[in-house]
């Protein structure tokens, strides 16, 4: 019964989480000046897309 009841917790929850580790990433990305977003391959204008990539492979 606490499987169970954990298991739905999580659920519930998972929409939330993915929302804040997405909005996480993202500042973490605000937070980099445009040579540190180049030495990994990004511009300012791809930072988003990447985040939203990152998210989807993780599901």
């Amino acid at each position: 019964m606490l499987d169970t009841l954990a298991t739905g917790l999580r659920a519930a929850l998972r929409p939330w989480t993915d929302w804040n580790n997405r909005r996480l990433a993202i500042a973490e990305f605000r937070r980099m000046d445009t040579r540190m977003l180049g030495d990994i391959g990004l511009d300012r204008a791809q930072a988003r897309a990447a985040v939203d990539a990152m998210m989807a492979r993780r599901r």
